[in-house]
């Protein structure tokens, strides 16, 4: 026998309280990377029987995922509770970086029909993966907001979602070039000077 008293009186899993329930989850994440690479001949007397070579390739790659969930289940059989679920995600990547090759107070001289080259490269990349999900039975309200940036320093979230909403030109970005040059430096090469 079994006593039948108000907690057991109904089968397991039905409910007839109201039963409300709330989940609320929230997430902010902030990727970022800064690489410069220089190469450099500065205040040097090069003189070779082939090939000077100054070279700076510069390449940054940002792989980001941010996975978001909030869920509640509340109320009852009877239909009466609340049942609400908030949530959502901020993520910002940015990726800066720059190249540089240069000649700098130098002399350079190449022979046997050796080349002169000076060049710099540079590519930034981001693949980002920003979801949320937002599960209730009754009311879910959910926020995905992603700010991805190349050659931009990033700004706060309140200025990075200004620029989103009115499409602001973020302008020339320092540090997100490549710059190759010679200066101040004589060359005499038996081949090619090129500068990219």
């Amino acid at each position: 026998w079994k006593k039948l008293d108000a907690v057991n009186v109904l089968p397991v899993g039905l409910n007839i309280s109201d039963s409300d329930s709330m989940g609320i989850g929230g997430l902010v994440v902030r990727n970022g990377i800064i690489a410069d690479v220089d190469s450099v001949i500065e205040k040097a007397t090069v003189n070779v029987a082939g090939n000077i070579a100054v070279t700076a390739n510069g390449t940054q790659q940002l792989t980001a995922s941010a996975d978001a969930t909030a869920k509640s289940s509340g109320g009852s059989m009877t239909g009466t509770g609340t049942s609400l679920a908030v949530g959502g995600s901020i993520v910002t990547n940015t990726v800066e970086g720059g190249a540089e090759a240069h000649v700098l107070t130098s002399d350079l001289t190449t022979t046997n029909h050796g080349n002169v080259s000076v060049s710099a490269t540079n590519s930034g990349t981001i693949e980002a993966t920003n979801a949320t999900a937002i599960t209730s039975g009754s009311q879910a309200i959910g926020v995905t907001m992603a700010f991805n940036t190349v050659g931009h320093e990033s700004q706060n979230v309140l200025f990075n979602t200004l620029n989103a909403l009115i499409k602001t030109n973020l302008g020339d970005a320092p540090g997100a070039n490549a710059t190759a040059f010679i200066r101040d430096t004589p060359v005499s090469s038996a081949g090619d000077v090129t500068v990219t």
